[in-house]
């Protein structure tokens, strides 16, 4: 691989390149002119303190800063792919060209690769972009352990060969085992948890909500970044990362520094790295299923390359397999809408009836604004109905014949709704009806399609359709179980046996079921902690995250809380540290834990009382919602230094 360094990128832009080829581009008219008069007669002037420069003219060059700049520069370096020499590739972001090779001779693949980098240097000295060879560099990825590295040049410079490249935040060794970049990830996290450690004080620190927003947007995010490639690797070289994960989780929450990782992790309610990692890769996969006009469907659909297995094919199917799920029939995403956003055209959806409460109101009122609605503004429309049950039934009803489609169980009731709309929407087209009205009980479904900034990939679908097509079609929402003769025959419709089969299931619904089944598996292997060694099951069983207290805590009772809930304590588990022998109750003469103090010792008894502490079992005394009696009880018994 070769990556490529462009000296100066935006600033040696020929303006007279980028306009020619939007003209090759069928570009004309306002929108040529505009971008003409945006990079024409361009000046800059520097300050310094007080004081300004001349004014200069740019000759030549984009403005930084503008976020037309970044499309424009894309369309000025866009055809350096075509002066590749096959079968080298090129892979390009922004000012990030990089060429790479494979093959099992050495010479060859190099030879390829200095023919590829001399048609570059000829499309540079075209286009007027100037490489920079002492910035390029060439990496050789094998596990050969002597090989003879080729040189390659570019205008007459050899350029270095190294170990590791770094391409867009990764670092790529020639080894592809990602331990120089994992290590570098965990150095950078580190520095990164100094934040947190000089916020997170026991007594005078921020609140556990902001500590774990801090540990999310700062190490949590960097974490994230690359994990779906990195992760790929050996688990033990993955393992390094948990330390600066527990780490964050500890300053966060305040825990004691014998606290298990689990418990941590489930007082904090956070995946762990390697159940987070599983996500992320699962949800690029869908991502990709759901997108096939990208071309990457292949990277996880397909499980060789050259007759070589591909490791994210073998960690998606073990983790589809670990956790019986299945992607392969998701509704493919419209990368891009048919109607431009310009276009001033919009969809009316009637929501007049939201202004009666039908638990208050009488439904014969609701019924007769509902036909005075229908006499007035939708007369000669022709109607349909739709409405959608709990087992993902979806049915159209209208004056000629019901439709009813039952769809995949992973779909959520928003979903069915909104494929209602969409077959009748297309039922519509194909009718004789000029003038269509679209009944929904679905207020969501509704609202979302009248949204022109909706982010739902159904209602893109019937936008298109609706604003498309020379029939007038409109929607209505209108209440259920008010006795509306449409709507009722379309809900009755909906829970009858079904009659099509609809396979496709949405990406949205995709990653709610992917999170669903990830989280059992934090549930499961959660339920396979011993109760001995972990304290925490016994008071929170579910890894379910807990409501918040329902009044404000100080820092101080927050870490208090956490630790005695985790079960260990300054005086309970502190000899570990010390290397002493276990703490013993100077009252019982028993061993000294959070279960015996809070539930059993004598000499708390009164405290327990005052605190109104439940002594049933620990999840009563140290559950949720009580958090200020647990609180008043530490302080009462004088433990506050102890915990």
């Amino acid at each position: 691989m070769v990556s490529l360094d462009i000296e100066k990128a935006y600033d040696t832009v020929w303006v007279h390149r980028v306009l020619s080829t939007l003209h090759k581009w069928n570009f004309k008219g306002k929108i040529l002119n505009f971008i003409n008069n945006f990079l024409a007669d361009r000046t800059f002037e520097v300050k310094f303190r007080h004081t300004l420069s001349s004014t200069f003219r740019t000759e030549n060059g984009l403005p930084q800063g503008s976020s037309l700049s970044v499309t424009l520069f894309l369309i000025a370096i866009n055809d350096i792919s075509k002066y590749m020499k096959p079968p080298v590739k090129t892979i390009l972001y922004a000012d990030d060209c990089s060429l790479y090779l494979s093959g099992s001779n050495i010479k060859t693949t190099s030879s390829l690769m200095q023919k590829s980098i001399d048609s570059i240097s000829r499309w540079s000295s075209e286009t007027g972009f100037i490489f920079s060879p002492s910035k390029c560099q060439s990496i050789l990825f094998n596990r050969q352990k002597k090989i003879q590295i080729l040189e390659i040049k570019m205008q007459g410079n050899t350029l270095p060969n190294t170990k590791s490249l770094r391409l867009l935040g990764l670092i790529f060794d020639h080894k592809l085992n990602w331990k120089e970049h994992i290590k570098k990830l965990k150095a950078t996290s580190s520095k990164k948890l100094n934040i947190i450690k000089s916020v997170s004080h026991f007594k005078w620190g921020a609140d556990r909500k902001t500590l774990l927003i801090l540990y999310n947007s700062l190490i949590q995010s960097i974490l994230d970044y690359g994990s779906i490639i990195y992760s790929l690797t050996n688990q033990n070289t993955l393992k390094t990362l948990n330390t600066v994960q527990n780490a964050g989780i500890r300053m966060a929450i305040g825990a004691f520094k014998s606290s298990p990782i689990d418990s941590m992790m489930c007082e904090a309610h956070c995946l762990s790295l390697n159940i987070r990692q599983k996500y992320l890769i699962t949800k690029f996969a869908a991502k990709k299923m759901s997108t096939p006009q990208t071309g990457l469907i292949r990277t996880i659909s397909e499980p060789y390359h050259e007759h070589l297995l591909k490791p994210l094919y073998i960690k998606l199917h073990d983790i589809f397999e670990e956790i019986s799920f299945n992607i392969s029939n998701i509704k493919p995403k419209e990368t891009f809408p048919t109607i431009p956003p310009w276009n001033t055209n919009h969809i009316e959806a009637n929501t007049e009836l939201t202004k009666f409460n039908k638990n208050n109101t009488p439904h014969s009122l609701i019924i007769n604004t509902f036909y005075e609605i229908i006499n007035t503004k939708f007369k000669n429309y022709y109607h349909f109905y739709t409405d959608a049950s709990k087992t993902t039934n979806e049915t159209i009803t209208h004056r000629d014949e019901n439709s009813l489609h039952k769809l995949d169980p992973l779909s959520s009731i928003y979903s069915a709704e909104t494929f209602a709309i969409l077959e009748a929407t297309l039922t519509a087209l194909s009718s004789n009806h000029t003038k269509v009205l679209i009944l929904s009980n679905s207020m969501s479904a509704v609202t979302s399609i009248a949204n022109v900034h909706t982010k739902c990939n159904l209602t893109h679908s019937i936008q298109n359709i609706i604003l498309s097509t020379d029939k007038f079609i409109k929607l209505m929402w209108v209440p259920f179980h008010i006795d509306i003769p449409g709507n009722e025959l379309a809900m009755k419709a909906a829970s009858s046996p079904d009659t099509k089969i609809y396979t496709y299931v949405t990406y949205d619904d995709v990653i709610r079921a992917l999170k669903t089944k990830l989280y059992t598996l934090w549930q499961n292997q959660w339920e396979k902690q011993s109760n001995q060694n972990n304290k925490l099951r016994q008071i929170k069983p579910l890894t379910k995250k807990w409501p918040d207290p329902p009044v404000k805590l100080t820092r101080h009772e927050e870490t208090m809380i956490a630790k005695v809930r985790i079960g260990h304590t300054r005086i309970t588990h502190s000899y570990l540290m010390s290397r002493e022998l276990k703490p013993r109750c100077e009252t019982c003469n028993c061993e000294l834990t959070v279960n015996h103090i809070f539930l059993e010792c004598p000499t708390y008894h009164n405290a327990r009382s005052k605190a109104n502490i439940n002594t049933s079992s620990l999840k009563d005394a140290l559950g949720p919602r009580i958090e200020k009696n647990i609180a008043n009880f530490i302080k009462m018994a004088d433990l506050t230094t102890n915990i």
